[in-house]
């Protein structure tokens, strides 16, 4: 009788393979814990951590080894038996470190961050799946609780149906048995040894507990001090030094490179057809001297190497870096005097309100959500256009600079003096691998200049002043431009307008951040598809809300974004101030008076325009309390009220203050003249009947209600000092 061999030709073929794959994986080594063992108490005693990490972690880490390093025996010599009975020990002990690995950095001391709700889009999330943090906490300890024997209960978010799900897995099991596209965002280990030396066979309280030490995942912001590897032009990853400096020399290379930025035929790049400005400019003063000083920031927001940098995106691309311009305190100085002097000399237009004196964003995004107010109240429509240019500092000519001052009458000896900060310019990024050679820059206004933001301002002035609409129809904050008109054809025409003023000379409005907002008021049906906003025949993205100088404007007219967005803001802020306000060490008057200064106002942006409803109201409030309680070291479980935490830290509600500050926008409005840009809007009168049904809520219809309740009337606005003492709300 003939002996079939066990290894046929197919299964060992198949084994040839899987030793091929078994040549990625690596033995693996017990991770450090970002924590003592005793900083989970009272939640989680230090014996148990220390236990369940040195003992039961390490056990599932030296079982995969040594199971995968049979396997690799078992594979050469082509045992296919025993390299099948690996396979479970495999799957058992490689998912108990995976799980474990997820579940320790889901843990954290109360004072870095274990216990803080999820906010941001994270929480939005949450309300939506789950209606709020509590229930799904709620969900996650019954179906934890029900686990039969051990397991794991995990929050996940499943990237194909693009939503939270709440599942459990058996033993050691990792979430990826249960499907491909689920990511682990939180996991709680169900095994006894998690909890029994403190907990016996209790695990519904030791399910309640864990959550006074949970943290939602961390992402962390990558600077240039420690992104060594960069990307290529082709996407690649370059990991050698020659090659990064290469790399960031040819980018920065070709940024500064006039050939880059050629300018549309037609235009006299040379004559302006003014004669210069020769006449006489006074030396530099002491008395501007020590004005100027005085204006001057005595610190700026800077990197690891205290040169201020911008890294908004892939930290690994060098097209989110900008070249930053280095100067002496001098230099700064000198810069400001010079800046000063030219304000005297030209003024540009009501519509910019970038770097002017008495003009802000709040009055920009005030105009805005006013002139939406009016035309949803008569239900007519509203086609906005928020235009980006591409690069704008970098591309501008310098020719298009001398060519903007003399144009306005500038003395000559102004521009001769700013021409010779520019005069033999040249760059070098100094990277973590070393620093690049020096490039010359031929284009561009230089990043970090004093004299940079009029000079803009004065350049877009000259370029679009033929073409630029009255306020609100035409605004513009630096480069930040919104053109809005009633319909979509005027909107067309402007915009294309604006597209051959610009690229005539050098600045090019982007294709794709360039977006258009329909607020469709009238509630009419859709026009034809083929009718869109075009800018040189390319389609403008089209979008239902848009964040235009730190608010989003919603086409609807509603600030739900808004407040959503500037309770995601607060956090953000509170996170980065965790260490201080969560220490006990810290008084808890100082950090009330942290929160009031560095906190509460990241909440509270933009907030004087709104018209704000009470469901709106209670989010920023829910927000708040959240931050006050964890200052305080306590949750919701505690079951302390709102008034104890409040008088602790000396913090009133936020709610207070929202009205504080839109009352004290009210009286700033109400005291300008008719002709500044703010009261425009105001004396503006659209035509057409209000639509049936109940309003919605406006700004004025707000005001009238701030004024009824405290008693107020518009009369004492101008006695400021009367106005500022009746709206003051103090914390105490």
């Amino acid at each position: 009788m003939a002996l079939r061999p066990f290894g046929t030709r197919k299964t060992l073929g198949s084994l040839s393979r899987f030793q091929q794959q078994l040549r990625g994986l690596q033995t693996l080594t017990l991770p450090d814990l970002p924590y003592d063992y005793g900083a989970l108490e009272p939640a989680i005693s230090g014996e148990i951590m220390q236990l369940h990490h040195q003992k039961h972690h390490q056990t599932y880490i030296t079982n995969y080894n040594k199971a995968l390093e049979q396997l690799d025996d078992a594979i050469a010599k082509g045992d296919a038996s025993t390299a099948v009975k690996l396979q479970s020990a495999i799957k058992f002990n490689g998912g108990g470190h995976v799980n474990h690995s997820i579940f320790w950095k889901n843990l954290a001391p109360i004072k870095e961050g274990g216990g803080e709700p999820p906010h941001g889009s994270l929480g939005w999330l949450i309300d939506e799946s789950f209606g709020s943090v509590q229930k799904l906490i709620a969900k996650m300890n019954a179906e934890g609780a029900a686990v039969q024997g051990s397991g794991w209960v995990w929050l996940a978010v499943d990237k194909e149906l693009k939503r939270l799900v709440v599942e459990t897995t058996a033993n050691q099991d990792p979430l990826v048995t249960k499907g491909p596209s689920l990511v682990p965002l939180i996991g709680i280990d169900v095994w006894e040894h998690a909890y029994y030396l403190q907990y016996k066979n209790v695990r519904p309280d030791y399910l309640k507990n864990i959550w006074k030490i949970a943290k939602a995942r961390e992402r962390k912001r990558q600077d240039l001090g420690v992104v060594k590897f960069i990307k290529g032009e082709d996407g690649r990853v370059l990991v050698k030094d020659n090659e990064i400096k290469d790399r960031w020399q040819a980018y920065f290379h070709d940024l500064f490179n006039k050939s880059n930025y050629q300018e549309e035929d037609g235009w006299n790049t040379t004559n302006t057809g003014t004669t210069p400005n020769n006449c006489y400019c006074r030396g530099i003063t002491k008395e501007e001297v020590l004005t100027t000083l005085k204006r001057m920031g005595r610190r700026k927001a800077v990197g690891p190497d205290d040169i201020p940098i911008e890294n908004k995106g892939d930290a690994q691309c060098c097209e989110i870096y900008k070249g930053v311009k280095l100067l002496s305190h001098t230099m700064k100085l000198w810069e400001r005097v010079i800046e000063t002097r030219l304000r005297r000399e030209t003024q540009v237009t009501a519509n910019q309100f970038g770097f002017m004196p008495g003009r802000s964003t709040t009055e920009v995004i005030h105009i805005l959500r006013r002139l939406m107010e009016k035309y949803r109240e008569k239900r007519k429509d509203l086609h906005m256009v928020f235009i980006d240019l591409e690069k704008a500092y970098d591309s501008v000519s310098w020719q298009v600079i001398w060519d903007s001052l003399e144009s306005r009458r500038i003395p000559q000896k102004y521009i001769e003096v700013i021409k010779d900060t520019y005069a033999a310019a040249k760059t070098s990024v100094r990277a973590p691998v070393g620093d690049t050679d020096f490039s010359p820059v031929e284009v561009g206004l230089h990043q970090g200049s004093a004299l940079s933001p009029f000079l803009f301002a004065v350049i877009l002035d000259e370029l679009l002043r033929s073409i630029q609409a009255h306020i609100p129809w035409c605004m513009l904050f630096a480069d930040d431009i919104a053109l809005v008109a009633e319909t979509k054809e005027e909107l067309n025409v402007r915009l294309e307008e604006w597209r051959t003023a610009l690229e005539q000379r050098g600045l090019r409005i982007s294709r794709t951040k360039t977006e258009y907002l329909h607020c469709q008021f009238s509630g009419a049906t859709e026009e034809d598809e083929d009718d869109q906003v075009t800018i040189g025949g390319q389609e403008v993205p089209r979008t239902t809300k848009f964040k235009y100088l730190g608010s989003f404007i919603q086409a609807d007219g509603d600030i739900d974004s808004d407040v959503a967005h500037r309770v995601h803001a607060g956090w953000k802020k509170w996170r980065a101030a965790m260490s201080i306000i969560c220490d006990k060490k810290f008084p808890e008057k100082l950090k009330g008076k942290f929160y009031r200064v560095a906190i509460r106002p990241a909440m509270m942006y933009g907030t004087d325009c709104w018209p704000i409803k009470k469901n709106q109201a209670r989010k920023l409030e829910t927000a708040e309390m959240r931050m006050l309680r964890w200052m305080c070291g306590h949750t919701r479980f505690d079951r302390i009220r709102n008034e104890v935490f409040r008088e602790r830290l000396q913090v009133v509600n936020i709610s207070d203050k929202v009205r504080e500050g839109r009352l004290r926008w009210f009286g700033h409005v109400r005291r300008r003249n008719q002709a500044a840009p703010v009261r425009q809007v105001e004396l503006l009168t659209v035509e057409g009947k209000r639509g049936r049904g109940r309003p919605r809520l406006t700004w004025d219809e707000q005001i009238r209600h701030d004024l009824t309740e405290l008693h107020l009337s518009e009369d004492m606005i101008y006695d400021r000092s009367t106005w500022r003492r009746r709206i003051k709300v103090l914390d105490t």
